[in-house]
C-alpha cells in the first residue's frame, strides 16, 4: 500500500508540480551548463507575472521540449539589441548576468500583449544562430528551480 502512495504522489509530483529536464546546448551558459539537469515549477506563475530578469522555461514542440531562456522585454515594451547592448524603449538595460559581451545589432520590435521576449545569456553565438525572440505566455511552463 505504501508504495502504492509513493507511486501516485511521484505521478502526481512530477506531472503537476515539477517537471524534470535535462539541459541541451549552450544557449544559457554560463549560468545554465549543457547536461545538466533541473526542475522546472510549473505552479511559478500562478500568483505573478513573469518578470525581467526570470529564467524560465519555454515549451516549444511537444511537452518533452522547452528551452531555458531569460526574460528581457515585458508585453508592450520595445526591445532592440545595439553594439550587443539591450535596449528598452531605447533606454540601454543593464544586465549583470552576461559574462561576455556580444556585438548583437537587432532591429527593434515591440512585445505584443500575453508576451514576454525571451534570450539567453551566451551572447557569443551570432544572434542568427541563437534561438530567441518572442514567447507567448501561455508556453511559458515555469522557473527553474535551482
Amino acid at each position: 500500500m505504501r508504495l502504492v502512495v509513493i507511486a501516485l504522489a511521484a505521478v502526481i509530483v512530477f506531472t503537476f508540480v515539477l517537471r524534470p529536464v535535462w539541459i541541451s546546448g549552450k544557449s544559457m551558459e554560463p549560468t545554465y551548463a549543457d547536461g545538466g539537469f533541473n526542475f522546472i515549477f510549473l505552479w511559478s506563475y500562478a500568483f505573478r507575472a513573469p518578470a525581467r530578469g526570470d529564467v524560465v522555461a519555454v515549451k516549444t514542440t511537444g511537452i518533452s521540449t522547452m528551452l531555458f531562456k531569460r526574460i528581457v522585454g515585458l508585453p508592450g515594451e520595445r526591445v532592440a539589441f545595439r553594439g550587443g547592448r539591450l535596449l528598452i524603449n531605447g533606454i540601454p538595460v543593464s544586465e549583470p548576468y552576461i559574462t561576455t559581451p556580444c556585438t548583437w545589432d537587432i532591429p527593434e520590435v515591440t512585445v505584443g500583449e500575453e508576451e514576454y521576449f525571451v534570450v539567453g545569456d551566451n551572447r557569443t553565438v551570432d544572434y542568427r544562430g541563437h534561438s530567441m525572440g518572442r514567447a507567448q505566455r501561455e508556453k511559458i511552463a515555469g522557473r527553474p528551480i535551482f
